[in-house]
């Protein structure tokens, strides 16, 4: 009896509470919850006017319903917020009058998102921008991604396929 008493004392002063490690820390400016977060309120029930031109031919179109999924991808795999990334980026804050401005650069040269800048205006999101680039044997590119909360979103893309004549691209999606 002694013995079960003695277990008993020791389960119940060894309890302890765990906590789950928190994984989902932002290391810089949440830029994908951020999106995720327009799309979630603003997805299919939007009506957008969007334009494509491509190498200097365009076609525009106005777009009931819009889904952003597949238009924002460049966007959501642009994120920096990884664990292996916080030694990757160096980040700068500016603030002038009423804008504070995140600006996120790599440090590693063979990181395809080059640089992230977010720009809030009294405190709420007025303009993310991200530049990637990217060199390989078959191609070079670079591409500027520009998101304005109620404005819309401009997708700039220049390519050069080896062999090939260099193309560029430009999708331009205004919210009505």
């Amino acid at each position: 009896m002694r013995i079960l008493s003695y277990v008993i004392i020791f389960l119940l002063f060894s309890c302890q509470e765990f906590s789950e490690p928190t994984s989902n820390k932002d290391y810089f400016f949440p830029v994908k919850k951020y999106l995720q977060k327009e799309l979630a309120e603003k997805s299919d029930k939007l009506t957008v006017i969007k334009t494509v031109v491509y190498n200097g031919k365009s076609e525009s179109k106005t777009i009931k319903n819009f889904s952003f999924t597949a238009d924002l991808k460049s966007f959501l795999d642009a994120d920096i917020n990884k664990a292996s990334l916080t030694d990757k980026y160096e980040g700068d804050t500016i603030i002038q009058q009423n804008k504070k401005i995140y600006e996120y650069t790599s440090l590693n040269e063979k990181l395809k998102t080059k640089k992230v800048k977010i720009t809030l205006d009294n405190d709420k999101v007025s303009e993310i921008r991200i530049h990637n680039e990217g060199n390989s044997v078959l191609r070079n590119f670079q591409e500027v991604l520009v998101y304005q909360p109620g404005v819309g979103f401009d997708i700039l893309f220049d390519q050069k396929l080896v062999k090939s004549d260099p193309s560029r691209a430009n999708i331009n999606v205004k919210f009505q």
